[in-house]
């Protein structure tokens, strides 16, 4: 008589982390922009999008929205 098999074990057991749903301001056009950052900032905002469930690019878009300041355009016109 044949031996029973072992039941096959999955990838992983810890749950995968839902992505939250992206509201009106986060739906921007979105360009692939290349920059240089020292591997310490690097280390510390990929930490950041683990704790958060957020991928590398989307954390780094909130932290740079909320340190850099919003500047207004005005431009007048020129046939005035």
């Amino acid at each position: 008589m044949p031996a029973a098999a072992a039941p096959k074990e999955t990838k992983s057991s810890t749950p995968r982390v839902s992505r939250k749903r992206k509201s009106a301001a986060e739906s921007e056009r979105v360009v692939p922009w290349k920059i240089y950052l020292p591997e310490s900032i690097h280390f510390r905002l990929r930490q950041l999008a683990y704790e958060r469930g957020l991928k590398l690019s989307e954390a780094a878009a909130e932290v740079l929205d909320r340190g850099l300041p919003f500047y207004e355009i005005v431009r007048k016109d020129r046939a005035g």
